[in-house]
């Protein structure tokens, strides 16, 4: 029997978490000063992460058994959704996923 691929839609979770943060610390500094006005910025990516968190426990084993293909289908993701150099793209995919992986992990182990 084939084994059954866990596809990519959590790990496109992830990836919208990472990206959502990192452009709302761009928007938060546009200004130079951070301010109780710049946490508006980051209400979408804490939506998202916890979109991610409520699939920890596919997220992790989905983000370990990527393909190639679904790899590719990821960086076109990313390639479509936000503004990045596509010479870097696949690094940038790379470094989101590693980035992401990291906080779910660390949530994963935090004691309850």
């Amino acid at each position: 029997m084939a084994e059954e691929k866990r596809g990519i839609e959590e790990t496109k979770d992830i990836l919208d978490f990472v990206f959502s943060f990192v452009e709302a610390v761009g928007k938060a500094k546009k200004d130079g000063e951070m301010s109780w006005s710049d946490a508006r910025y980051f209400i979408d990516p804490v939506k998202k992460l916890f979109e991610a968190v409520d699939d920890i426990e596919e997220v992790l084993p989905e983000i370990e058994d990527l393909s190639e293909e679904e790899y590719d289908q990821l960086v076109e993701y990313v390639k479509e959704k936000w503004d990045y150099e596509e010479e870097n793209l696949d690094w940038v995919v790379d470094t989101a996923i590693e980035a992401g992986r990291g906080v779910l992990t660390l949530i994963n182990m935090q004691k309850s």
